[in-house]
């Protein structure tokens, strides 16, 4: 379920360095169309943390 499977988060590192988030954990992705659904995901800045919650729903047309 952890998108970095190194022993020193590598991968992890040099994408939040890079500017990006990842998310991890999401359910109930199966039940959303191949294509046309929208998600949308939002989350608190938090300074130096390495994870928190996000909440994450999808918009269906």
């Amino acid at each position: 379920m952890d998108t970095d499977t190194t022993d020193k988060m590598d991968s992890e590192t040099y994408i939040l360095k890079s500017g990006h988030y990842q998310i991890e954990v999401m359910a109930n992705l199966d039940q959303l169309p191949a294509k046309g659904a929208l998600i949308v995901v939002t989350w608190p800045k938090v300074k130096d943390g390495l994870g928190f919650p996000a909440r994450a729903f999808a918009i269906v047309p």
